[in-house]
């Protein structure tokens, strides 16, 4: 317990401070962001920078310590700036503390790190990056930024232990940003439609969200996917304030281009959210003014690292999308592409469930699949929508609309969210029908409903009903957690739940020329899943390449 309270704040303070010095390059009238809201823009950085860090170097403890002695002299420096570190210990930050530690002590083993999320992390950990990696893993090509953010943030020393922490540190951020938005919200005269969506998605996070160990990558990425909403509804979509100059358009636009970027870095899926920049661009009327700020170029600059990462990697620009992909390199795994498209959106078709005679390109074709996926998706799909209309209905019911006709704040900019649910929702349908990676359009289709409900009109809420469920939502979450603490007889080893659940597997030696691997989870780097013995490994500078042998 004690490593996790002192690593949770150790990474907290580097998410911090990271983000209060990337703000630095944007002008004062974007500032005035709380401190969980810093913090998530410190998160998104980390992730960047990160990723360029480990083109040279492994992300050990090494960078760890350097990014703590540069944060040492910000503080020295900027001393007399530092004036939000109170609201940490406010009674609301505290009480979701209180939770997402119990979250962290109260995960057992992920099965997605088995899959292939911890086979990056520690070899991210270990080494700078590898060219042709993928033909260690089929699935390392993916090369996700939350993978990397977590070789990151973690000591050697406690690897398997802080594997949570990070996905607690999102979960802590976007709680506190929307319980604090919410009190402001409440302190308000007029109340604004912005607080029903914020009530909707607490309400719902504290509910669904009440399980670390499932977080993998994709729950991470709705957290940071709910915010982006609520930060283009708050500064765009409402015009709450009056500081919408050409200059506050322009801050904008960028920070929602680091944050859509990191989005579509952890998965590709969330590509259709760069609509809310471009959308915010397109506001802009001296769009020069754009490149004079150095968060544009450094905005480029990652972007020339993602591609290029993903190039030496697994010899596409984006994998695994064939177009986007270079054929004529010699670590491109053509075969291994094709096999893993075909089964992953069969899988995610329900085919292990198929007791027909087609095969899985066959299945997947001409909707032969959707009578299968029906039947093993109908209750969860119901249970889920269920969840969800409940909670609808129960913030349509804890707030009212005036009839004030006089009221003209209006909503001006829905569009934007809704073409980017309908594509969502047509990529989902066509070829990831997984209910469980669809969160974030479901809750855009309930979002979208709200905004056009009260659209034109203040709210006025009923505090009583309003407080209750919210307690009620947060009592359900920790209680499942202090559930599962209690039936682990308060353990939290990760080694010991390895062994008990027979997933301990000492590392097992291979080498391919000089390059050493490894099979295992425990003792070696880097992890492999795949037989090297048809490659061929060479050292460039200070780069290892795994390539095919040619006939």
């Amino acid at each position: 317990m004690i490593t996790l309270f002192t690593n949770y704040f150790i990474f907290l303070s580097i998410l911090y401070f990271n983000g209060k010095i990337f703000l630095e390059f944007f002008n004062d009238n974007i500032k005035n962001l709380n401190i969980f809201e810093q913090s998530i823009l410190g998160l998104i950085v980390t992730g960047f920078i990160a990723q360029i860090i480990n083109f040279f170097l492994p992300l050990n403890n090494f960078v760890i310590y350097v990014n703590l002695i540069i944060i040492f002299f910000y503080i020295i420096l900027n001393f007399k700036k530092i004036t939000d570190l109170k609201f940490l210990f406010s009674y609301i930050s505290l009480l979701v503390f209180f939770l997402v530690i119990l979250s962290i002590y109260g995960s057992s083993f992920s099965d997605d790190l088995d899959h292939y999320h911890y086979g990056s992390i520690i070899n991210a950990d270990t080494h700078n990056l590898i060219i042709g990696m993928n033909s260690l893993h089929h699935l390392y090509g993916f090369s996700s930024i939350w993978l990397t953010l977590h070789s990151y943030l973690n000591f050697d020393y406690s690897r398997l232990q802080d594997i949570h922490i990070l996905n607690g540190l999102i979960l802590f951020l976007f709680l506190s940003f929307v319980s604090f938005e919410i009190m402001n919200e409440l302190k308000k005269k007029e109340k604004q439609i912005y607080l029903p969506i914020l009530f909707f998605i607490l309400i719902f996070v504290l509910i669904k969200y009440a399980r670390l160990k499932e977080f993998g990558i994709d729950r991470s990425a709705f957290l940071i996917f709910f915010y982006i909403i609520l930060f283009y509804v708050k500064h765009i979509t409402l015009d709450l304030n009056k500081k919408n100059t050409n200059e506050f358009k322009i801050n904008i636009f960028l920070i929602l281009s680091f944050l859509c970027t990191f989005l579509f870095f952890i998965k590709i899926i969330f590509v259709f959210t760069l609509i809310l920049p471009i959308t915010v661009f397109l506001l802009i009327e001296r769009k020069k003014l754009i490149f004079k700020n150095l968060s544009t170029y450094f905005l480029c600059l990652i972007y020339i690292i993602y591609f290029t990462k993903n190039f030496l990697i697994s010899g596409c620009l984006i994998y695994p999308i064939e177009p986007l992909c270079f054929t004529q390199l010699s670590w491109y795994e053509a075969e291994s592409i094709k096999s893993l498209k075909l089964s992953a959106e069969a899988i995610n078709k329900s085919f292990l469930l198929y007791t027909g005679n087609l095969t899985q390109g066959e299945y997947i074709k001409n909707f032969y699949w959707v009578k299968t996926w029906f039947q093993r998706n109908t209750t969860e799909l119901i249970e889920f929508l269920s969840m969800l209309s409940i909670i609808f209905v129960i913030t349509i019911l804890s707030f009212k609309k005036t009839t004030n006709l006089n009221y003209n704040k209006k909503i001006t900019n829905l569009s934007s969210l809704l073409i980017i649910f309908i594509f969502s929702l047509s990529l989902i349908f066509l070829k990831t029908p997984s209910i469980r990676m669809s969160h974030h359009a479901f809750i855009l289709f309930f979002l979208i409903i709200i905004l056009r409900y009260f659209n034109d009109r203040v709210v006025i809420v009923n505090k009583k009903i309003f407080f209750f469920l919210i307690l009620i939502a947060f009592n359900f979450n920790v209680s499942k957690n202090l559930l599962r603490i209690k039936s682990s007889n308060f353990i939290n080893d990760p080694i010991y739940i390895l062994k008990k659940s027979n997933l301990y597997k000492v590392a097992e030696r291979k080498k391919v020329d000089n390059f050493v691997y490894y099979f295992g989870w425990i003792g070696g780097h880097p992890i492999a899943r795949a037989n090297l013995d048809n490659y061929n490994y060479k050292k460039w500078f200070i780069f290892d390449i795994i390539f095919k042998k040619t006939n």
